[in-house]
């Protein structure tokens, strides 16, 4: 694998070895000792520019690769600098995707586009013209939640499913192997932070150039830790040993969604060549559903259908109703922007380092300030609806920031708070991140409620995301459980031991719960697109994979779900 095992002095990348769950596979040993492989920061050359080699931080579970970026790079594609990871698409009530989602379920545009958008964006294949659908088959049987977690300790078969997963509909490629028992067997993330730090967002040609230079050789070294086998016998291992290989196919930024997809294309191609057997299925998965569905996987707890979601992001903010697999409903989203867009917009005016992202630097500033020293209006507070909208309230805090500048005299217009008055910089951080959390709190305590009451199934709220890795967030849905008589479960906190200790004891459903996913899961990894996998495989046997690959493509604007009729839902919730 010539990039990943290139000589220590141009190597820019860490590894650390998976310590795989113990007596869960045939395929899996039994203790491996964490390795790290790091170099000193020092600039060396390379056909494309000058590149700087930077220590990576290692993780005790997986691989942690950060990429390093080259000073020619960088005149590539500019188009969506300062742009948002991702969109919640589907879900506007005036915007294109709008367009898109109402010419999907009536076939024709609404009012208030110009006659160029509508040519446009009408003439966009829609996801099934693509060959991708969310919706199971009509025949498809139910699983019920006793069915599942048999299925689950049995593998639905003779062995677990094994399920490979490929993640990069934006600037992380992720690889994992997960098995149907629910045993994580190996995964990998590369993260490109400092490829697009210094534009304050992600750049989609250096992504897709970033997922090209590692997704090959990360999946094979993905493989060979799953199968514990070397280089010249993963081939042959992964052909009879593989159940399926799960691609997110959308929403994404195109260019990069496409990198997945052709790697698992080559990948089919060459297990294929490598044995006789009939090989793995090709899945399709929703990059929402499977944030969704990641839960599911730890035998710790796992929300049975129907549940609420929380789905909170630098691309995404969406008040979800999961009542089956590809089964979604949309109860609120944002009008406008991301609340993890706000999060690095407003951290990028204070002048704080947003390199390995806007949320967690912002959240480290608030820390030291007085959340209760900038009156920042709650967006949205009147109106008994369940969408969310941040633009008003960063047009309040860039102005409160220049505000102060003028306050304490800077005449540089370069300066930027933080270097003027920190203090000061510290308490706007801090109250801008208690309304911008009291507003989710509020929209999804609604939610909440209206669940209660119409949808009395709901028994258990997930939140997922970037932004749900936020502590602020987590201790104010505390109080949102103590509040309505349900119960927190962190498992940063509470390190079940069903999960940790057995990866294959049967899953305790938790009634009435508010549940908080492990850290690394919030945000983008494969270990959720290899479940999503899972849970279609074991829901449709070899009927879940794709009959034609070569007649399917990636789609970057996917609706997850039908939007529920917003003047029947307020009324509804005014009720």
């Amino acid at each position: 694998m010539p990039f990943l095992e290139k000589p220590a002095e141009s190597r820019v990348f860490a590894f650390a070895l998976l310590q795989p769950c113990r007596g869960h596979s045939r395929f899996v040993r039994t203790a491996v000792s964490p390795r790290l492989v790091t170099s000193p920061t020092a600039p060396f050359h390379h056909s494309t520019g000058t590149y700087w080699r930077t220590p990576a931080p290692s993780r005790s579970l997986g691989t942690l690769v950060s990429m390093a970026s080259g000073a020619e790079s960088f005149r590539h594609d500019r188009s969506r600098v300062g742009q948002p990871k991702g969109t919640d698409y589907g879900e506007f009530d005036r915007s294109e995707q709008a367009l898109r989602v109402q010419q999907t379920t009536t076939g024709s545009a609404p009012l208030g586009f110009t006659d160029t958008q509508k040519e446009r964006l009408l003439k966009m294949p829609l996801p099934s013209q693509r060959g991708l659908s969310l919706v199971l088959p009509a025949d498809a049987a139910p699983v019920t939640d006793e069915r599942l977690t048999v299925l689950r300790l049995t593998g639905g078969g003779a062995r677990p499913h094994l399920v490979l997963g490929i993640e990069t509909s934006c600037d992380d490629t992720a690889v994992a192997v997960v098995n149907s028992k629910g045993c994580i067997l190996s995964e990998a993330v590369v993260k490109q932070d400092s490829i697009h730090a210094r534009y304050g967002g992600v750049v989609p040609g250096l992504a897709r150039q970033a997922h090209e230079q590692v997704i090959d050789e990360l999946i094979e070294r993905v493989l060979c830790e799953a199968f514990t086998c070397s280089q010249n016998e993963v081939w042959a291992r992964s052909a009879n040993g593989l159940d399926a290989v799960a691609v997110t196919m959308g929403p994404g930024l195109e260019i990069c969604l496409r990198v997945g997809f052709r790697a698992a294309q080559r990948l089919l191609g060459r297990l294929k060549e490598a044995s006789s057997a009939p090989g793995p299925v090709f899945i399709s998965t929703h990059h929402l559903e499977s944030h969704c569905l990641v839960p599911r996987l730890f035998g710790g707890y796992r929300p049975s259908f129907p549940f609420l979601v929380l789905l909170v992001s630098g691309g995404h903010c969406m008040l979800l109703l999961a009542r089956d697999l590809g089964n979604f409903e949309v109860l609120g989203g944002t009008l406008d922007d991301s609340v993890g867009e706000a999060f690095d917009k407003i951290a990028r005016l204070l002048g704080l380092d947003v390199g390995g992202g806007g949320g967690p630097a912002l959240e480290r500033l608030a820390r030291e300030g007085n959340p209760n020293a900038f009156d920042f209006p709650i967006p949205l507070r009147k109106r008994p609806d369940c969408n969310f909208s941040f633009a008003g309230l960063k047009t309040a805090v860039r102005v409160a920031i220049e505000r102060e500048l003028e306050r304490y005299g800077s005449r540089d217009e370069t300066a930027t708070l933080l270097q003027v008055n920190r203090q000061a910089a510290a308490d706007i951080a801090a109250s801008f991140q208690r309304v911008a959390l009291e507003h989710l709190f509020e929209k999804t305590r609604r939610a909440l409620l209206w669940c209660r009451t119409h949808e009395p199934d709901v028994q258990s709220l997930l939140v997922s995301g970037g932004v749900a890795a936020n502590s602020v967030l987590r201790a104010r849905f505390q109080q949102l459980a103590s509040e309505i008589g349900w119960r927190l479960h962190d498992e940063e906190v509470e390190r079940t031991a069903a999960w940790s200790t057995d990866p294959g004891a049967p899953a305790c459903d938790l009634k009435q719960a508010i549940i908080f996913p492990p850290l690394r899961y919030c945000t983008d990894n494969g270990v959720m697109v290899a479940w999503a996998g899972v849970e279609r495989l074991l829901r449709l046997g070899d009927a879940a994979g794709e009959p034609d690959i070569d007649q399917i493509e990636v789609v970057a604007r996917w609706p997850i779900g039908r939007r529920l009729a917003m003047d029947k839902l307020e009324q509804r919730l005014c009720a």
